[in-house]
């Protein structure tokens, strides 16, 4: 019997989004999304389901933007919140002062996710290093956890360090942090470079084997993908027990929004699934009938076969998919 795929019984659980960017495209800065734009595009996301919204900046080592950065983030906040998704800034934080701190928690926005670049270090004496970064974000923590907020912590992976990852770990449950979550970052899309990151593959198991060591109540992981056990009797290889994998979420209950309005896998694998801008501000639209969501939710693909299969044409007929899917 034919597999088919409904994607009306898909639902996003959770966005990121990012609604400030430094992008450039043939020299010029893209205009971000107005308010009413971002209300739209609120809107479409609402008719599908209502899932968190992370509001993100643009993950380039250059970017500089950052989502407070907008004059109408709180007007952002306030009708997200209003629709029922349920919104989250993620910042670098030093736009986070005490005023807007009370207008934050005025409006019912709780939880903050906090970027923390490379101000965690490891230090003989004094276990982190004490520098003037390190300090700021320190403080920063120190205050949003006495306001009542709930901490998270966001890392830009760019290289794989489990020494340098360990202390950033140590330091998150010093903080008693709700979670650490991890955007893993390539410079060029899969589809031109044509090279696949297997060293992300190596991070993702890492990460669930410090699953096993942390507390239950914290989360630790990337957002887009689900861990998991692969039953013996389910593999098409020859094993004798059980064994843990991982899943890709994109187009099953995951999805990108990148700052020119495309709709990407993940911040890593840029193949873009729809485009907002061409698509009357639809994200309901993408969602359902985009083909490589479509594609996504007919395999169950590790991270490392999503990559892989990017590389390749998306096939048509249930005969290729299944030669392209035993191939990977």
């Amino acid at each position: 019997m034919e597999l088919t795929i409904n994607p009306t019984d898909y639902k996003p659980r959770l966005i990121i989004w990012e609604i400030a960017c430094s992008c450039l495209e043939n020299n010029l800065k893209i205009k971000s999304f107005t308010t009413k734009e971002c209300f739209t595009i609120m809107d479409t996301i609402a008719e599908v389901s209502k899932p968190i919204i992370i509001l993100a900046s643009n993950y380039s080592e250059n970017s500089k933007c950052d989502p407070l950065d907008r004059q109408d983030i709180i007007d952002i906040l306030l009708y997200g919140n209003s629709i029922g998704l349920k919104m989250i800034v993620e910042t670098s934080g030093e736009k986070l002062t005490q005023d807007l701190r009370n207008v934050l928690k005025t409006i019912g926005t709780k939880c903050i996710r906090v970027l923390i670049h490379d101000q965690i270090k490891e230090d003989i004496d004094n276990r982190f290093v004490q520098s003037e970064k390190f300090k700021k974000l320190d403080n920063l923590i120190n205050q949003l956890k006495n306001e009542g907020f709930e901490i998270q912590l966001g890392i830009i992976l760019k290289n794989f360090n489990t020494r340098e990852l360990s202390f950033v770990v140590d330091y998150a449950v010093e903080k008693n942090a709700k979670g650490i979550y991890f955007h893993f970052q390539n410079t060029k899309s899969p589809s031109k470079s044509k090279k696949v990151n297997h060293n992300r593959e190596d991070a993702i198991y890492w990460i669930a084997e410090q699953k096993k060591l942390l507390p239950d109540e914290m989360y630790f992981s990337p957002q887009c993908i689900k861990y998991g056990i692969k039953h013996k009797e389910d593999s098409k290889e020859t094993e004798s027990t059980n064994k843990s994998t991982h899943w890709c979420l994109s187009g099953k209950t995951f999805a990108y929004i990148n700052g020119k309005g495309e709709i990407q896998i993940c911040n890593s694998i840029k193949n873009v699934c729809g485009d907002l801008r061409k698509s009357n501000l639809n994200f309901a639209e993408i969602w359902y009938k985009s083909d490589i969501f479509n594609w996504l939710r007919y395999n169950n693909f590790s991270c490392l076969q999503t990559q892989i299969s990017m590389t390749k044409p998306i096939p048509n007929s249930s005969e290729s998919k299944k030669e392209i899917y035993e191939k990977i």
